[in-house]
């Protein structure tokens, strides 16, 4: 396997972004999309339990970028930055990365307290982590909700600043989606 240079990320990087990305906007979606179906929606459980599926997944993607940093370090921040926009560029990730965490994890602390399993596919499911508690299950749920807002605001911030890069420096040495792409 080849590595990339110091200034890029390696193709294995790449890929577990890319499709941790694709996971997280269709899991938004996908979540905004499921709340709304009436209890009696026949198509409700299966939603609910690909969602959650796909949320388990995210977490294995994410434990998997970290090991894999630790193997091939990511560049660190673009030095044509100027020092504020450097720091933003790290505070993002660093939240981004947490909340890659929070979001599922109280998303299957939500689903343990109010009783219902997560089940991967119909194949498996996933332990229980907490009994089932109607208060944990609310926060959980608040927590959840909130988190995701918050990733998503991130989310938006994130590309946000590699677009406004990538059109005002194409190709230059502040183009920070090249280093993904």
């Amino acid at each position: 396997m080849s590595y990339a240079p110091n200034d890029q990320y390696s193709s294995p990087s790449k890929v577990l972004h890319w499709l941790s990305a694709f996971l997280i906007i269709a899991l938004i979606a996908v979540g905004w999309w499921m709340t709304g179906l009436s209890e009696d929606n026949p198509i409700r459980g299966n939603v609910y339990n690909l969602h959650k599926a796909l949320g388990a997944i995210t977490v294995v993607l994410l434990i998997a970028r970290l090991a894999w940093f630790r193997v091939q370090p990511p560049p660190g921040p673009v030095s044509a930055l100027p020092r504020p926009l450097r720091r933003l560029n790290v505070t993002v990730k660093v939240l981004l990365y947490a909340l890659m965490l929070v979001v599922p994890l109280s998303g299957y602390v939500m689903s343990n307290a109010a009783g219902h399993p997560v089940s991967m596919f119909g194949l498996f499911s996933l332990p229980s982590l907490v009994p089932e508690s109607r208060g944990l299950a609310g926060a959980a749920s608040t927590l959840h909700t909130w988190s995701a807002y918050v990733l998503l605001a991130l989310i938006g911030v994130h590309v946000a600043g590699s677009v406004k890069h990538r059109l005002t420096d194409r190709g230059g040495p502040t183009d920070v989606l090249q280093r993904m792409t």
